[in-house]
């Protein structure tokens, strides 16, 4: 377990529209988020999608429907709660290095999203 970044959640929820509303539409969605490369502050672009809950639904099933399973293995997501501002839920954030759009490109990982004691 690790906590967001504060200005990681900011960036996701400032772009809250740019979030897919359903799974279906998960594969269609770019966020830029600024993370935390060790160093200084970086941007990537992210999928993301917001639900209500997935008290039922099987993440990794999800992922592996929209970017099927041979790509599964450079995939990463990270559940993000999302503020009661927003409506409350979570935001589903998928990092793909190929990834590209709002003139950046993709991560190979979530991490930089994320507070690791790494001091950023």
């Amino acid at each position: 377990m690790a906590t967001v970044r504060s200005y990681s959640l900011k960036d996701v929820a400032d772009h809250d529209l740019s979030a897919a509303k359903s799974f279906g539409d998960w594969h269609k969605s770019r966020v830029s988020i600024t993370g935390w490369n060790g160093k200084i502050q970086t941007q990537h672009v992210y999928r993301v999608v917001h639900v209500g809950s997935f008290g039922t639904v099987n993440l990794f099933e999800q992922l592996r429907m929209m970017v099927g399973q041979k790509d599964m293995v450079n995939q990463t997501l990270i559940v993000i709660p999302r503020p009661s501002s927003k409506g409350g839920g979570y935001y589903i954030v998928n990092s793909q290095a190929s990834l590209t759009g709002l003139n950046l490109t993709g991560s190979d990982t979530c991490d930089p999203l994320l507070l690791i004691q790494d001091g950023g």
